[in-house]
């Protein structure tokens, strides 16, 4: 195979597989301030990871002059 094609099959396994949709939530391991730090698992390997939701808040604008 060329390298093109290396290229192009590993960006569409890649896109395919990215995302939180890839994830399931186990529980809630802790909160702060910014957000909430929850166990993960990967629906396809089974392993445990660590993720944090962090809180985007709202956008504050300054009036024009």
């Amino acid at each position: 195979r060329s390298s093109i094609e290396r290229e192009r099959s590993e960006v569409n396994w890649s896109r395919e597989r990215s995302g939180m949709e890839k994830y399931e939530p186990v529980r809630e391991i802790g909160s702060g301030n910014f957000g909430v730090a929850k166990l993960m698992r990967n629906r396809e390997t089974r392993e445990l990871v660590a993720m944090k939701f962090i809180e985007r808040g709202y956008r504050v604008r300054t009036p024009s002059i």
